[in-house]
């Protein structure tokens, strides 16, 4: 906590400049024991230092791009502040830039349909392409969350106008997205053949309806359809012994060695893998 008043944090220990947007997405404990310094985050760094003049948030203290998946996290960590919050003045004080935020990740949209399908940077330190519920699911909490700020802050018809792309957006993932068992990406593998995961099935497929659950928030998607994609996750991709995928993919970082219990980011139940043809 700098004498500045303002409060930083690396990434993880010692390594990568923080507080970054995307990759405390996945934390919370701060919040719960100390609101004051996620407060701090939000007012000194997300709407501070980050802050740009089209409402885009940059993802460490002022540099390294507007990752999309940080950037709708920083609108749900500023909801969550206001409810951890005794009174209404954080809300109150930080409303024009939260409502902004949402504007520019309402552009990044584009035609209103609630699916961002332009470039997605995001916390896999690479872009995905193309409509998904990882970056997509991220969007329509976010959407929900700054419709219920607006209320509390009167602002009824950006409420109504956030909440008319969320539906927009909840109906045409499950119409698009949705394979039976888990949600997909819809992406022009021609056009961007690299670092896409197509028909696999991504763990984080439904991260944003834990967000929207922690945040009080209701479902995102239908309740069956996420049950079911969880399912999937868990049949899919926790392995008991890491060890025959390590072997056929040898991983970029080890985190977990062979006969080690883990979860892996994706695979491909229903087609090839999109690393390796022909791998299953």
């Amino acid at each position: 906590w700098w004498a500045t008043d303002k409060f930083w944090a690396w990434e993880g220990v010692g390594s990568c400049v923080g507080t970054c947007t995307h990759v405390w997405n996945y934390e919370h404990a701060l919040s719960r024991l100390f609101p004051e310094l996620e407060r701090n985050i939000r007012e000194k760094t997300d709407f501070g230092t980050s802050f740009q003049e089209d409402g885009g948030i940059q993802a460490r203290n002022g540099w390294g791009g507007i990752l999309i998946d940080g950037h709708a996290g920083a609108i749900l960590k500023a909801y969550r502040e206001h409810m951890l919050s005794k009174n209404g003045l954080f809300l109150s004080r930080n409303w024009n830039k939260i409502k902004k935020a949402t504007e520019f990740i309402i552009k990044e949209d584009g035609n209103a349909d609630g699916l961002i399908e332009k470039e997605q940077a995001n916390t896999y330190d690479i872009a995905f392409y193309g409509a998904n519920t990882y970056v997509g699911g991220l969007y329509l909490a976010s959407l929900k969350a700054a419709s219920k700020m607006a209320l509390l802050m009167k602002d009824t018809a950006f409420s109504l106008y956030c909440d008319s792309i969320f539906s927009n957006g909840a109906q045409n993932s499950v119409t698009r997205l949705w394979n039976g068992e888990y949600f997909i990406q819809d992406v022009d593998l021609a056009k961007h053949p690299l670092f896409q995961y197509g028909t696999g099935c991504l763990s984080d497929q439904v991260f944003g309806q834990t967000w929207a659950h922690l945040n009080n928030l209701g479902y995102i998607y239908p309740q069956q359809n996420v049950k079911t994609a969880l399912q999937s996750v868990w049949k899919y991709n926790w392995a008991p012994d890491v060890a025959v995928q390590n072997k056929i993919h040898k991983p970029e970082r080890v985190y977990a060695d062979a006969g080690e219990a883990g979860l892996f980011i994706a695979t491909w139940p229903k087609s090839k893998h999109m690393g390796e043809a022909g791998v299953r």
